[in-house]
């Protein structure tokens, strides 16, 4: 059986100690957007230089047509505004994302949360684990995050949480097999 995931409102009449993932979580996410918004930059000086000058030097009837210039000024002004909305919405967004995100132990399983709009919290019974495994990126790896991706028998089995401080995840993942393996010891 995958993890599945529960009501929040079942979980809410039970105490659960929620863990947050990293403080510098939300720093690595603006780092990614800037990254994006520097990514998003060169592809419109390169969209911008190819519009003005090369499409019409090599069009000779393009050069001096306003329907043409207006027609790639709004092109070129839609691809800005919509890059500059999605990084507003991100931006917005970081901290909600981040005090959203976390996970708890408890005696059975591990509990994960995520979702600013869509609350979604999933319980990954101990003895259903089949491997955990921790991973970062280079960014991640510049600011001391990592990954934990747990992977359960049945469909939908992979399960993240994403911001954990490296040491923390690598910590986890050999409490959760440790766990898992006692669980089907027990079996």
């Amino acid at each position: 059986m995958p993890a599945q995931p529960l009501s929040v409102n079942a979980l809410d009449q039970q105490p659960i100690n929620w863990q947050r993932v990293d403080p510098r979580y939300p720093s690595y996410q603006l780092v990614g957007i800037l990254v994006s918004l520097l990514i998003n930059a060169v592809i419109f000086a390169g969209l911008w230089y190819a519009v003005t000058t090369m499409v019409p030097n090599m069009i000779p009837a393009l050069q001096n047509n306003q329907a043409y210039e207006w027609a790639s000024f709004y092109a070129l002004a839609g691809y800005a505004l919509l890059v500059i909305i999605g990084l507003i919405t991100r931006l917005v967004l970081i901290y909600k994302r981040y005090k959203a995100m976390g996970y708890a132990e408890r005696d059975e399983e591990l509990l994960f949360r995520r979702g600013v709009m869509f609350h979604r919290v999933w319980a990954v019974p101990y003895g259903r684990i089949q491997s955990a495994e921790v991973s970062s990126g280079p960014l991640e790896r510049a600011f001391g995050l990592a990954n934990l991706q747990l992977r359960t028998a049945g469909v939908n089995s992979n399960i993240a949480l994403a911001g954990l401080p490296r040491e923390k995840a690598e910590q986890l993942r050999e409490e959760l097999v440790a766990r898992g393996q006692a669980k089907l010891a027990g079996l």
